[in-house]
């Protein structure tokens, strides 16, 4: 994903893929040490909002999974903030 001031956003359709409305999407990210990632998903939200409930995972290099969120903060929308231990994904 191309950066911008130091994030990156990106935008997809709801059963966009082979698996219709279990669509999953997964993005590769390299951090440093010590970095902060900011997962947000802005769904019902929007303008137009969206039926959208999702749900954020994050996982290491190695499949295990290191955060997770639904619903954050009572909305339909997910969020995860996870600082890093070592240099590496996530």
């Amino acid at each position: 994903l191309p950066l911008l001031d130091g994030k990156a956003r990106a935008a997809g359709t709801i059963g966009d893929g082979d698996h219709g409305l279990a669509d999953v999407d997964l993005f590769a990210v390299t951090l440093g040490g010590g970095d902060t990632i900011r997962i947000d998903v802005d769904a019902r939200t929007l303008e137009t909002p969206s039926w959208l409930d999702s749900y954020l995972r994050l996982f290491d290099s190695l499949g295990n999974e290191l955060a997770g969120n639904d619903d954050d903060d009572g909305s339909f929308d997910s969020r995860i903030e996870f600082t890093t231990d070592h240099a590496g994904i996530y």
